[in-house]
C-alpha cells in the first residue's frame, strides 16, 4: 500500500525529467569504473508510460539529458 501511495505522489509531484532520472537510477547497476549503467530492457513506450509521460516526451528528455552530459547513450545502454 505504501509503495503505491509513494508512486502516486511521485507521479503527481515530480517533473518528467526528474521521474526519468529517478527511474534510470532505480534500474541502474555500477560498471567497472563506478558509473551507473542501465540496459533499457523494455520498449521506450513502456518506460514512458511507467514514468507518466508520452513516448515523444520520453525521447526528448533522453536527448536533453544526453546534450547536457548527464547521460551517454549507446543503443539501449545508458
Amino acid at each position: 500500500m505504501h509503495k503505491l501511495v509513494n508512486e502516486i505522489d511521485r507521479l503527481r509531484l515530480m517533473k518528467g525529467a526528474d521521474r526519468l532520472q529517478q527511474n534510470l537510477l532505480n534500474h541502474s547497476d555500477l560498471d567497472k569504473t563506478g558509473r551507473h549503467k542501465v540496459e533499457l530492457e523494455a520498449p521506450k513506450q513502456v518506460i514512458a508510460s511507467r514514468i507518466g509521460v508520452k513516448p515523444e516526451t520520453f525521447s526528448r528528455l533522453l536527448h536533453k539529458l544526453t546534450n547536457i552530459g548527464c547521460v551517454e547513450m549507446d543503443g539501449n545502454t545508458l
